[in-house]
């Protein structure tokens, strides 16, 4: 557990930075398309109050495959998990449990930070003309797969399926789409509804560049 107000972690700076960003947007009324990236949850996982320790990690059931056997799987798919095994400190469940609980813990506050912005668009009454799309890079193994955590470099479906979320105008609450997407489809259908305006990604620092 890491200290200090959670509004001097890294999402809430992001977020912070957003904001502000949609404040200059609303006074001015200018479009914009807005990308935010928080870091996490990676690992090491930096938890800090008031999410730190919210999760019992002897709560946590493990993944049904965590002691996967690849003995029968392609040599390929056996020396990845292999490598991303090789230096894991984490061998058996009661040891994985802990870093899973954090991880979610992490998410609590990442996602806390976030909420922020959707708060903010609705105090600056940009929310009904504001698309929002929510989703990730990629999955994380957590422990799934013989026990491995982040990506690795085993395509499965830990790792492929990512969250997608949606809404805005003309989205219905609720709604649920069963079609197959991919995150390049994320990046045709901003650039269709951005069109020519401009792009700014808020990292560590803001980076502004033309559609």
């Amino acid at each position: 557990m890491i200290q200090g107000p959670k509004e001097t972690h890294e999402s809430y700076f992001l977020a912070h930075l957003t904001n502000r960003y949609l404040e200059q947007r609303a006074q001015d009324g200018e479009p914009f398309c807005l990308r935010v990236d928080p870091w996490g949850p990676h690992q090491p996982y930096y938890v800090a109050p008031p999410f730190a320790r919210t999760v019992d990690p002897q709560k946590i059931a493990p993944p049904p495959n965590f002691a996967q056997d690849y003995s029968d799987r392609p040599a390929h798919q056996r020396w990845c998990l292999d490598e991303i095994l090789k230096g894991a400190t984490t061998k058996t469940w009661p040891q994985g449990a802990p870093v899973v609980a954090r991880c979610y813990e992490h998410i609590a506050r990442v996602d806390s930070a976030l909420l922020t912005i959707l708060d903010t668009l609705d105090r600056l009454n940009l929310s009904e003309n504001t698309l929002v799309i929510y989703s990730a890079d990629h999955g994380d193994l957590l422990a799934a797969q013989g026990g491995g955590f982040d990506k690795g470099w085993i395509l499965v479906e830990e790792t492929m399926r990512i969250p997608l979320a949606v809404c805005g105008p003309n989205v219905a609450s609720g709604a649920q789409n069963e079609a197959l997407v991919s995150n390049l489809d994320i990046v045709a259908t901003v650039r269709d509804i951005a069109g020519s305006n401009w792009i700014v990604e808020i990292g560590l620092e803001e980076h502004v560049s033309p559609a």
